[in-house]
């Protein structure tokens, strides 16, 4: 299924597995907490990704707290994306939310 790695020293997670239509929900339920105290998610573990996987990318990057009502932190910068989270983001025009 894929699993979720905070850096102790930064303030990033890396994520790993996969993320498609199968487990998004799954992934969103055990991801979205973590990605609260983080700046970065580092996307590099990532195996496979189809569009339910990148909308859970672009969820979890502006992911609020619960009761917070916008002006709160910046969103999380996507970093280290494959090849492949490339190609699909440049299909649904979202290129320019992974470094």
């Amino acid at each position: 299924m894929g699993s979720a790695k905070r850096y102790p020293s930064k303030s990033e997670m890396k994520i790993e597995g996969e993320l498609t239509y199968a487990n998004a929900n799954a992934r969103w339920q055990s991801l979205a907490s973590e990605a609260l105290s983080v700046s970065e998610i580092d996307l590099s573990g990532v195996t496979k990704l189809d569009s339910a996987g990148l909308a859970l990318l672009t969820a979890l990057r502006g992911h609020q707290a619960e009761g917070k009502n916008g002006g709160g932190a910046p969103a999380r910068r996507l970093i280290h994306a494959t090849p492949d989270i490339h190609r699909l983001a440049l299909a649904y025009d979202v290129a320019e939310l992974f470094v």
